[in-house]
C-alpha cells in the first residue's frame, strides 16, 4: 500500500470514529443492551426481522445464527431494543470487519414494520438484490436518525424517496450510484454527518443545498466530479458547525478564492488532495482558518512559496503536501506549531536548505513531531548537529537529496526513532550511535566512511541497508544482536576480515555482502545464502 493509499485508509478510520461520536451525541433511549429488558421484543417486530433473514441467501459468518423463531429478538446479534417498550430501535449488521461481505441477498420490506427503528446500518454487505437499486420503501422509515448503506454494490441513480427522511442526522451512501447529486439532499436539514464518497461517474453542478444543513459537521464527497463548482468556500462558510471537509479527487478547478468574514472556526480537517489547482499556494482560501488540525494538499500542484500564515496555524497537527511537481518552496518559520505531528513534503519542493529547514521546525518544550518526510526535493546544506527539538521523531525520510555533512550524533537522543531513510545523498563521516528503537536504517549511496560503531545491534531492527558507501573495518559482532533482521545489505563497501558468527537471526531472508574484502570461512549460519 503506498502512503497516499495509507493516508486514505487512515481517513476511512477517522470517518468511522466521527460517525460514532455523531450517532451517540444526542439523547438516546434506554436500551435493552444497556439494562435487563423489562419487556421482550414485540412479536410482530420479531416476525419482521425473521422475514428479513429469509431474504438472505448466504450468511458466510453466521452473523444471523442467533436469529431464531420463538427467541427474544432483543438478544439477537445486531439488535438493540428500548428496555421500556421492547421496540427495536437499532439494527446494526455492519459487515466491514469481514474479508468478504458476510450477508448476501436483498433488503426485505418487512423492515417497515420496525416503526420505532432509529438506527439502520447494513453497510459492507451484498444486499443489492436482483435489480441492484436501493429499495424505495426505505424512504418511508421516517423515524430513522442513522442510515448507513455504504459499500453495498447498488447501481442506478440516487433514490429520491430518501428526501423524506427529514429526521436523519447521519447518512452514508458511499456506493455505486450514477448521475447527478440531487438537490433534495438539502431537505435533510438535520444531518450532522454526510458521506457520498467514492461513487463512480457522479457529478454535482450545484452545492448550494449543503448550506441548508445548519448542523452539519462532516461531509465527504470524494471522487464526485465538482469541475464547475467555484463557490465551495462561500457555501462552506455558511455552515459554522463544519469540522471535516473531505473532497479528494473531485476535479475542483481552483482554491484561489477568499473568505471575507470566515465563520469556519470549528473546521479541523480539510482534505483537497488529488485536485489539480495549478496556481500559487499563497492564494488559497484556507490560510486564515487558524483552528485547522489536518490539512492535506497532496497532488494539487500548487506552487510558489508557502505563506507566512502557515506559521500562525498553531492548532495544526498534520500537513501533507506531497507529489506536487517540485515547484513550491518552504521557508516559513514553523517554530510555534507545537501541535504539529507530521509533515510530508515528498517530491514537492523546487529547492531548500536542510540547515535552515530543520532550524525552523517546531521548537517547543514538548515536541510532538513524529513524522518528517522530504525526499526528492533538491535539498542541500548540512544537517545540523542540534536535534533537541526533534526527539519525538519516529520517521525521518530525506531520501534522494543533496544533503552533505555527517549524520548528526544527536540522532541517538531521538529515542523513539524507528525509520531512518537517508539514501542517495552526499553524507560523509561515520555512522553514529543510533537509538535502540531503530527498525529500518536505509543509508545507501552516500559517502559514509570509517568503522561501524561497536554497539550496532538493535532488538527491533528489520532492514539494515548501508551499501554503496566507503565503510571500512570489520562488521561488529553486535550486529548479531538483531534477532528480527530480515534484510541485510552490506555490499559495495570496504569491509574486511571475517563476518561475525551469529546464531540469533532466524528471520533473515536477504543478505548482500558482495564487493567487499571479506576473508576467512563463510560462517555456517550464512551457508544457505551462498
Amino acid at each position: 500500500m503506498n502512503r497516499s493509499s495509507a493516508a486514505r485508509f487512515l481517513l476511512l478510520i477517522a470517518a468511522t470514529c466521527s460517525s460514532f461520536l455523531i450517532a451517540h451525541s444526542r439523547k438516546q433511549p434506554v436500551l435493552a443492551s444497556d439494562h435487563n429488558a423489562s419487556e421482550a421484543c414485540v412479536p410482530h417486530e420479531r416476525n419482521a426481522l425473521l422475514a428479513f433473514k429469509h431474504g438472505i441467501t448466504n450468511d458466510s459468518t453466521n452473523l444471523l445464527a442467533s436469529w431464531r423463531a420463538g427467541q427474544d429478538c432483543c438478544r439477537w446479534t445486531g439488535i438493540t431494543c428500548d428496555s421500556q417498550t421492547g421496540h427495536v430501535v437499532k439494527l446494526d449488521l455492519n459487515g466491514a470487519y469481514s474479508f468478504y461481505p458476510p450477508l448476501v441477498g436483498q433488503i426485505s420490506s418487512s423492515l417497515l414494520s420496525l416503526e420505532y427503528l432509529e438506527y439502520l446500518d447494513l453497510s459492507s454487505n451484498s444486499l443489492e438484490g436482483t435489480n441492484g437499486s436501493v429499495p424505495e420503501f426505505l424512504g418511508y422509515m421516517n423515524n430513522l436518525r442513522h442510515l448507513d448503506l455504504s459499500y453495498i454494490p447498488f447501481s442506478g441513480r440516487f433514490p429520491t424517496l430518501l428526501s423524506n427522511l427529514t429526521n436523519l442526522e447521519y447518512l452514508d451512501l458511499s456506493t455505486s450510484f450514477l448521475g447527478t447529486v440531487p438537490l433534495y439532499l438539502g431537505n435533510l436539514s438535520k444531518l450532522r454527518y454526510l458521506d457520498l464518497s467514492w461513487m463512480q461517474n457522479v457529478q454535482a453542478t450545484d452545492i448550494s443545498w449543503i448550506s441548508h444543513m445548519h448542523t452539519l459537521e462532516y461531509i465527504d464527497m470524494s471522487n464526485i466530479t465538482l469541475s464547475t463548482i467555484t463557490d465551495l468556500p462561500v457555501v462552506a462558510n455558511m455552515i459554522p458547525t463544519l469540522k471535516h471537509i473531505i473532497l479528494i479527487n473531485c476535479l475542483l478547478p481552483s482554491a484561489n478564492q477568499s473568505i471575507t468574514h470566515p465563520n469556519l472556526t470549528k473546521l479541523e480537517d480539510l482534505d483537497l488532495s488529488g485536485n489539480y489547482f495549478g496556481h500559487p499556494i499563497a492564494s488559497c482560501w484556507f490560510w486564515n482558518l487558524k483552528g485547522l488540525k489536518s490539512l492535506r494538499l497532496d497532488e494539487t500542484y500548487l506552487y510558489g512559496p508557502f505563506p507566512d500564515a502557515l506559521g500562525e496555524m498553531v492548532s495544526l497537527q498534520h500537513l501533507d503536501f506531497s507529489y506536487n511537481g517540485k515547484a513550491a518552496t518552504m521557508t516559513v518559520d514553523l517554530k510555534n506549531l507545537c501541535e504539529l505531528e507530521s509533515l510530508y513534503l515528498d517530491k514537492s519542493l523546487s529547492s531548500g536548505n536542510i540547515t535552515e529547514f530543520v532550524e525552523k521546525l517546531p521548537q517547543c518544550a514538548s515536541s510532538k513531531l513524529s513524522a518528517l518526510s522530504s525526499p526528492s526535493n533538491n535539498m542541500t546544506g548540512v544537517f545540523p548537529n542540534t536535534m533537541e527539538h526533534l526527539t519525538s521523531l519516529i520517521t525521518l525520510i530525506l531520501t534522494n537529496n543533496s544533503i552533505s555533512g555527517a549524520i548528526p550524533p544527536g540522532i541517538r537522543n531521538c529515542t523513539s526513532l524507528e525509520y531512518l531513510h537517508f539514501s542517495s545523498n552526499r553524507l560523509s563521516g561515520q555512522i553514529p550511535l543510533l537509538p535502540r528503537s531503530i527498525r529500518i536504517l536505509d543509508v545507501p549511496t552516500n559517502f559514509l566512511s570509517g568503522h561501524l560503531p561497536l554497539e550496532f545491534g538493535f532488538p527491533n531492527l528489520k532492514n539494515l541497508i548501508i551499501s554503496f558507501n566507503y565503510i571500512t573495518g570489520q562488521v561488529p559482532p553486535s550486529v548479531c544482536e538483531s534477532p528480527n533482521m530480515a534484510f541485510l545489505d552490506l555490499s559495495n563497501n570496504l569491509f574486511e576480515g571475517e563476518l561475525p558468527h551469529c546464531s540469533h537471526m532466524p528471520n533473515l531472508r536477504f543478505l548482500l555482502v558482495s564487493n567487499n574484502s571479506f576473508s576467512g570461512k563463510f560462517p555456517s549460519w550464512l551457508q544457505h545464502f551462498s
